[in-house]
């Protein structure tokens, strides 16, 4: 059954596991020339055995359909699989600032003038606007997921329920027919606004503020009145018992998320790194994290990696030569 099971790699590795300790187990009664010889030391041996092959054996990857299957699923190996798809080097991408940075310019360059035509939310997390702009319609999802939080545009179609969630009615009842006027990233961390004006009932006009905020499981998605910074809704509510530092509830001021004195690393210079990071500390991608608004330790790590021999000579033209090759856009 063994030598069958291995001639054949679509056979389940389940299978050709047991079988295989089916071998040694009749391997030791045929040793004992009698079947009685099948006690608990034979049977344990052979058990023993199949644990430990089906523990260390090399196992095949998932394929890309069942990657994408799991990820849309919440399956757990999804997001080790989908670094995998997308990395050959099994490096997850980081969605840090640079991520939105390249976001925000990819959906301005596609959205900007269009008109919003329809919302959805197919789930708790995530809304679903399609714009219409230059001649095309553009669907862009949003999600504030604890795990894959994240913006961009799709092609994918998603089932909506069959009635909409009280934050999706706000949204069409506020953002419908309104023009995007501009998608823009704040202080290069990962927060994306989007700007758009509109009519109201009595066809006055309004200015509102759609803000996405990209953070882990503190994402939210917030709707605001540009005009009086005023909370009109959002999509997950915090009141001063669960934050502190800024209530997020209709009718309150909409407080930005804490920088907690990061600086803004497009405006860096070599001067500016002079100061900000001790070479006498070490753990120099460390303290670029720390110092930098949307430096994730990945981007860090490729800084002092490209300054080679990283010091106070090296360091701080590798770190300005990359923020001028993301402000310039050039991401290959």
């Amino acid at each position: 059954a063994y030598a069958t099971a291995s001639r054949f790699p679509s056979v389940l590795p389940s299978f050709r596991h047991t079988a295989l300790a089916l071998l040694c187990l009749f391997t030791h009664v045929r040793k004992n020339d009698m079947f009685s010889g099948i006690n608990e030391r034979s049977l344990g041996r052979a058990i023993s055995f199949s644990f430990l092959y089906n523990r260390f054996a090399p196992r095949r990857d998932p394929s890309p359909q069942n990657v994408r299957k799991n990820v849309q699923n919440g399956k757990s190996y999804g997001k080790i699989g989908v670094a995998k798809e997308t990395n050959r080097k099994g490096f997850p991408m980081s969605f840090d600032g640079v991520f939105t940075y390249a976001i925000v310019g990819e959906l301005q360059e596609a959205l900007a003038g269009g008109r919003i035509t329809k919302i959805h939310q197919p789930s708790a997390y995530e809304i679903v606007m399609l714009v219409r702009a230059r001649g095309h319609n553009h669907k862009v999802m949003l999600s504030a997921h604890p795990t894959y939080a994240r913006v961009h545009l799709t092609n994918e179609t998603y089932d909506n329920p069959p009635e909409p969630p009280m934050f999706c009615m706000r949204l069409r009842k506020h953002l419908e027919g309104s023009i995007v006027e501009a998608i823009r990233q704040v202080e290069f961390d990962r927060i994306i606004v989007i700007d758009t004006k509109g009519r109201d009932e009595l066809g006055d006009v309004q200015t509102k503020q759609l803000i996405i905020e990209v953070m882990g499981r503190h994402s939210n998605i917030i709707l605001v009145d540009a005009s009086t910074n005023t909370i009109i809704d959002s999509l997950k509510h915090l009141p001063p018992s669960v934050n502190r530092y800024r209530t997020v509830l209709p009718g309150h001021p909409y407080i930005a998320p804490p920088t907690h004195g990061k600086l803004n690393p497009l405006e860096a210079t070599e001067e500016t790194m002079l100061k900000k990071i001790d070479f006498h500390a070490g753990k120099l991608a460390h303290q670029l994290v720390s110092a930098f608004s949307g430096i994730s330790p990945l981007f860090a790590n490729e800084a002092v990696f490209r300054a080679g021999l990283a010091n106070r000579a090296t360091l701080p033209k590798s770190f300005v030569t990359l923020m001028n090759d993301v402000r310039n856009r050039r991401f290959a």
